[in-house]
């Protein structure tokens, strides 16, 4: 049996609940600009249903797709690092 740290727990719920939260963010502003998906979804050279597991957070994208579909949506995605202490 492997016993996993409360540090180690913590870490994974929050690694998780930032992906989460960006993936809402990036759909908030998706919505908020009124662009069709279709539109979105050609500014990537994707095709609409690959475009609405994207912003589902359906698919696991490189960094490089996060920055392609922060650059169609016209946002800038800024990233922190950090360590928890126990």
């Amino acid at each position: 049996m492997i016993l996993i740290s409360d540090i180690e727990i913590d870490r994974v719920s929050r690694n998780y609940e930032a992906q989460v939260a960006l993936f809402d963010h990036l759909n908030g502003h998706f919505y908020d600009s009124g662009e069709p998906i279709e539109v979105l979804a050609s500014h990537l050279d994707i095709e609409v249903s690959e475009m609405a597991d994207w912003l589902a957070g359906q698919t696991d994208l490189t960094l490089s797709e996060v920055r392609y579909l922060a650059n169609a949506l016209g946002v800038v995605i800024e990233y922190r690092v950090g360590r928890l202490v126990s």
